[in-house]
């Protein structure tokens, strides 16, 4: 190579890690955005000082990076019948890829599993599970969780209180 192409090299992989880059704007746009994801773009724009066609064009590339990867509503879950929330950590007997393949497709049929998370270190898994009583919980931990493939051991442990849900990403 070249010392003429190498430096044409650094200037193409300079540019496309300028052009996905994240500044404060775009942070900005996020923190916004996390906040109140119903905003109009005429909201979002006056909020962060741009235009409305800047503003979108940045959301818009947000999106097309996958940096937002989506919207949500945020549900009380008292007010669905869903308030009791029990964390689960199981340990697994292998943690190879073949026994959380089969896992995680055991967990994604469980509605009320509502997070898990492979963990680096023991519990290897930690899931939060939504339910509407105790009792619930007692019939789903007998009949799907203590089934669940690949778990030796499951801990359970009832949540009295949320102190935080849904805290924003902190971005740049």
């Amino acid at each position: 190579m070249t010392a003429q192409s190498a430096c044409e090299c650094l200037r193409v992989i300079a540019v496309s890690v300028q052009d996905t880059a994240m500044d404060s704007i775009d942070s900005r746009i996020l923190h916004e955005l996390e906040r109140d994801g119903r905003q109009t773009n005429a909201e979002l724009a006056g909020r962060i000082g741009l235009s409305q066609s800047a503003c979108l064009r940045r959301v818009k590339a947000l999106e097309d990076e996958k940096i937002i990867v989506g919207y949500t509503a945020v549900v009380d879950p008292h007010k669905i019948d869903r308030g009791t929330l029990v964390v689960v950590t199981a340990t697994l007997e292998k943690a190879d890829r073949a026994a959380i393949d089969r896992l995680r497709i055991a967990v994604l049929q469980r509605g009320e599993i509502v997070f898990c998370s492979l963990m680096l270190s023991t519990p290897d898994l930690v899931m939060h599970v939504r339910v509407r009583d105790i009792q619930e919980f007692e019939a789903l931990y007998l009949d799907h969780l203590a089934e669940l493939p690949g778990v030796t051991r499951l801990n359970s442990q009832l949540a009295i209180n949320i102190i935080t849900h849904q805290a924003p990403v902190p971005a740049l």
